[in-house]
């Protein structure tokens, strides 16, 4: 609206004062009034003014909500009640203001468009809106402030004064025909201002129009088992089911069109004319396997960039505000709405919806975040990756921490409040973290949104973004978790957990396997305890009755008297029997007695030797009991003592370790050697008058029979099936298929809701290479080599020697590989190459030569991935599982290792060795050789020589046996002294005898004015 009252009067004492002066006053105080509205406020219907229509047989009445608008020259429509209107009539502007927006030429002739005016009911003069039937179906509904010239005039017999005249507002309810209204609109499209309200009308109508797109959750394919090509063409399916490629990139089009206005100026073209070239192959039936190992992160892409397109859209629809907007709009007229919209190709334009005016509704700044959003939408396109570069440590040796964890929100949120994924590479300009964002970008701090990239921002991000878990996290309740798919799935459990630790993290991990479950590939997990707590239970006591059967037994046959143990034995003296001693402690071995013949004459011939067969061909037990005369019968009996002494041997301390063939045998041996003394007792125990027994046959034969017919292994192998059957049900929980059927609701979002179940699934169809022979010579790498570590995780491949970084594909070089886990599966990748394995079983020098490989193949088959390798992420809104806690998921305890270091020599040989625990769980012990362990101490001193250390940690976990060498001490010679060498330094000439070169010098911990060397 315009300015046009610019001058108003000012009067002077005894001024002689004119209508036209106070004419002037009202007409400038009038026109700001309504510029005041119209520019800055707004125009357009601000609340209310919503009708329907009620029809009753032929009757139709319109019932009109109460409300309040402004026409485009600043008049207030103000309809303080609701109504409800039943009849019309004809209506006919006011001659004397008129109201060209109603009127058209017709011949020269000015006339006005039909008009009917509604009334409530009890209006004289008017027909029913239902008659004629079809009356309302082309009309639209009008609201009109009529503004109408009255003469005022006091007339009376004698006397007419001319009173003047007065302007009378008066809102009217009117219809006009759809085709005339569209006139009126057409007319005010050649109005001066920013915008017409047609424009405005099929903006936003075009705003309103675009398409709504949502993704399918993923949904496990209605098939078991599941293997690895089941679980990614189910985020497949997603695109072909629907064609999501295809909608999103015209329904990105259809936005830049409807939004052309305020972003041409960057986009002279649609800049997602190539979309469909970019993505389109998602929505197709074949796949490369790069593009199908990756399929996951473009749900995860599509997801973002529908995020952002309703974040983008709906802004849009919200801006309707211009500045000064022009005065012929609707300058005393407000439309409401045609009465029949859905016979309305475009109802929306026919609806004077609000603009804002610019100063209350922020109207520059709303355009400028706008703009910003869709050059998000356009640079999250240009800017994804399906091959994200690693961080730069993480190309250099440290594994893990590709593997990163960011705090985001899981919620009906713009995509500006989430964290920047991986998959989008942060180079530019324009920077894609400096568009996410537009409220932190608009106040400097676009370096704060949270982003796996967040270390390769410039300026540099702060300290609670590079590293957001040290920080408060009550803000977040989801934690993104990526850098992990292509990895092997204990090393990327294992990062995971170290961070879960590390920061306190609210969630769980489990990883899960596709393909086939096979019983005979069971593992036994001893972190499943919880499943078998009740076994265990049975099988201590099972265990401890068997002790309990066999100590009573040894402990009659102990102390049997036996004249040839006299003088062996001065005292009682506690069983060397460890496991008699544990179950009897205050039991003593007797002088005289067949326990301490046994004991002393007997243990270490016996006791300390591999455990001999009583059916051995070489001096057969059975057949000494067969044929050994009768002096010999107490001697005999000392072999039951000792089939009893090492039957204990065999009963591990848990079900899970149990050797049934073992546990078998040794209840064999026994029973037969027990069956064959009572065979000989008739020889055996003749009674003599020359010789008495020190035994008697009735009391030997009561024991005998027990030994014979007592229970051994029946309950313990009935427990054992039990375990097997438990523990094929805790390893068919491990595979994707089984676990869906208990736990159906799991969703992909690329992390874990806090309290969550973090899913990580692995591909697990292939043999685990137990069968393949050793390798050795030239190896084709592809894929991720990690150099330069020198404490890999769990079966991480590390190559420690070696130059080359693999960017060539023709390079090649000596590596020496190192490991904490051998066998295992050699996997290297490397940036251009697919993933490749070998079965490694020792350490070495390996010869990698690399070649090129497209990655290109058929989505038909699964020999691109490798077995271990994680394809896919999912999570649970809870913790799993109710049955067990949720560390029955996580990996083995690491096994402790050693570092040994050697000091010096001292005088007499021997050699201080300083010993460093690393990793396992203190306290430790320290066994040379195959002594016994003792306490470990910093240092030990070891005398020249070979020797084996194994360390112990306080949970019974051994290291691989470290060898020692301790050189013989080496003799220098006095040095001789060279002075030719450079700025007059003294050269040390020295001789060394002895030992074995080559030599090295011992650089740790050498006293002042010695000089201490060692042999190889």
């Amino acid at each position: 609206m315009k300015l046009t009252q610019d001058k108003y009067p000012h009067f002077e004492a005894n001024q002689v004062l004119t209508s036209s002066h106070l004419n002037q006053v009202f007409d400038y105080m009038d026109e700001q009034e309504r510029l005041t509205r119209a520019n800055l406020i707004g125009i357009g219907i601000v609340c209310g003014l919503n009708f329907d229509v009620e029809t009753s047989g032929s009757t139709r009445t319109i019932h009109l909500n109460r409300g309040v608008g402004v026409g485009s020259a600043g008049y207030l429509l103000n309809e303080p009640d609701n109504i409800a209107l039943v009849s019309y009539r004809e209506y006919l502007l006011p001659n004397e203001i008129e109201y060209p927006a109603f009127m058209f030429e017709d011949g020269g002739v000015m006339k006005q468009y039909p008009l009917w005016e509604m009334f409530p009911a009890g209006e004289p003069n008017t027909q029913p809106l239902g008659n004629p039937s079809n009356f309302l179906n082309d009309k639209v509904f009008i609201l009109f402030l009529e503004l109408k010239l009255e003469g005022l005039r006091n007339c009376s017999p004698n006397n007419c004064n001319d009173q003047g005249e007065e302007v009378t507002a008066t809102l009217r309810h009117l219809l006009i025909r759809i085709v005339d209204l569209e006139k009126i609109i057409a007319i005010a499209n050649n109005l001066e201002g920013d915008l017409t309200v047609s424009d405005l009308g099929e903006s936003l109508l075009a705003r309103l129009n675009l398409p709504d797109i949502k993704l399918q959750r993923w949904d496990a394919p209605n098939t078991y088992p599941l293997n690895t090509l089941n679980v990614l063409k189910g985020f497949h399916h997603i695109f072909t089911s629907d064609k999501i490629s295809e909608k999103t990139g015209n329904a990105l089009s259809a936005a830049y069109l409807a939004f052309r206005p305020l972003i041409e100026t960057a986009y002279s073209e649609n800049p997602f004319n190539e979309f469909a070239l970019k993505f389109g192959f998602l929505d197709s039936t074949t796949l490369t396997v790069n593009q199908l190992k990756f399929i996951q992160y473009y749900y995860g892409f599509f997801e973002d960039l529908l995020n952002a397109y309703d974040e983008f859209r709906w802004k849009g629809v919200k801006l309707m505000c211009d500045c000064s907007p022009s005065e012929g709009l609707f300058p005393r007229h407000l439309m409401l709405g045609p009465i029949n919209p859905p016979s309305v190709a475009k109802p929306g334009i026919f609806r004077s919806h609000f603009m804002p005016s610019p100063a209350v509704s922020n109207c520059e700044d709303k355009i400028r975040e706008l703009q910003m959003l869709f050059v998000r939408l356009v640079e999250m396109m240009n800017k994804f990756t399906d091959s994200p570069p690693l961080p730069p440590s993480g190309q250099t040796g440290n594994f893990g921490v590709q593997i990163r964890v960011t705090p985001d929100k899981l919620a009906d949120v713009g995509l500006s409040a989430k964290a920047i994924p991986y998959y989008y590479l942060q180079n530019g300009p324009p920077h894609l973290f400096k568009l996410w964002n537009y409220e932190k970008t608009s106040r400097g701090r676009a370096n704060q949104n949270l982003s796996y990239r967040s270390d390769e921002y410039n300026p540099a991000a702060p300290a609670f973004v590079t590293n957001p878990l040290r920080y408060d996290l009550e803000t977040y309740n989801f934690l993104r978790i990526e850098g992990h798919l292509g990895t092997n799935y204990q090393s990327a459990l294992y990062r995971i957990l170290s961070l879960k630790r590390q920061y306190r993290l609210p969630v769980d991990v489990i990883a899960l396997r596709t393909g086939t479950f096979d019983e005979k590939l069971i593992e036994d997990i001893d972190r499943q305890s919880c499943h078998f707590t009740d076994l265990e239970s049975q099988y201590d006591r099972q265990i401890g009755e068997i002790i309990g059967f066999l100590g009573m037994n040894l402990r009659y046959f102990y102390d049997l008297f036996y004249p040839p143990a006299k003088g062996l034995l001065t005292s009682p003296t506690p069983s060397k029997l460890p496991w008699f001693a544990q179950w009897d402690p205050d039991f003593r071995v007797k002088p005289n007695t067949l326990g301490a013949y046994f004991e002393v004459a007997l243990w270490s011939a016996f006791y300390n030797q591999p455990y001999y067969n009583p059916d051995s061909p070489v001096n057969s037990v059975l057949q000494f009991i067969g044929d050994s005369p009768q002096q010999y019968k107490e001697l005999i009996i000392i072999y039951i003592i000792y089939y009893i002494a090492r039957f204990p041997e065999v009963l591990s301390s848990n079900l899970a370790d149990i050797n049934l063939t073992a546990l078998n045998e040794r209840e064999d041996h026994l029973t037969r050697v027990a069956e064959a003394i009572e065979i000989k007792r008739e020889h055996l125990f003749i009674e003599s008058q020359k010789q008495e027994s020190v035994v008697s046959w009735e009391d030997l034969d009561d024991r005998l029979e027990d030994i014979v017919y007592g229970d051994y292994s029946d309950s313990i192998r009935a427990l054992y099936k039990e375990y097997k059957i438990r523990l094929i049900e805790v390893n068919k929980k491990l595979y994707l298929g089984h676990y869906l059927q208990s736990n159906p609701g799991i969703q992909h979002k690329a992390g874990v809701p806090m309290g969550g179940t973090f899913i990580l699934v692995y591909h697990g169809e292939r043999a685990d290479g137990s069968n393949l022979p050793p390798q050795t010579g030239n190896f084709t790498i592809r894929g991720l080599v990690m150099a330069g570590h020198n404490d890999p995780m769990p079966g991480a491949v590390v190559l420690v020697k070696g130059t080359n970084t693999g960017t060539s594909t023709n390079a090649s070089g000596n590596f020496e590989l190192r490991t904490n886990q051998l066998p295992l599966t050699l996997r290297v990748n490397m940036l251009g190459f697919s993933s490749f394995e070998k079965l490694i079983t020792k350490e070495g020098f390996y010869v990698l030569n690399l070649h090129g490989d497209n990655g290109m193949g058929n989505d038909e088959n699964t020999t691109d991935f490798f077995n271990g390798e994680v394809i896919a992420d999912f999570y649970l809104p809870y913790l799993c599982c109710s049955d067990c806690p949720p560390t029955q998921f996580v990996l083995p305890v690491i096994p402790p290792s050693l570092r040994v270091e050697i000091g010096c020599t001292d005088e007499d040989g021997t050699a201080v060795v300083i010993l460093t625990p690393l990793g396992g769980t203190p306290p430790y012990n320290i066994k040379v050789d195959e002594g016994s362990y003792i306490e470990m101490m910093e240092t030990i001193t070891l005398s020249p020589g070979k020797y084996k250390l194994t360390l112990q940690d306080g949970q019974g976990l051994e290291s691989a046996p470290q060898n020692l060498i301790i050189p013989e001490m080496l003799m220098l010679s006095e040095p001789g002294f060279d002075c030719s060498g450079d700025n007059n330094q003294y050269v040390a000439v020295i001789e060394i005898s002895g030992g074995t070169p080559p030599y090295t010098p011992n650089r740790g911990r050498i006293l002042e004015n010695q000089k201490t060397f060692y042999d190889e």
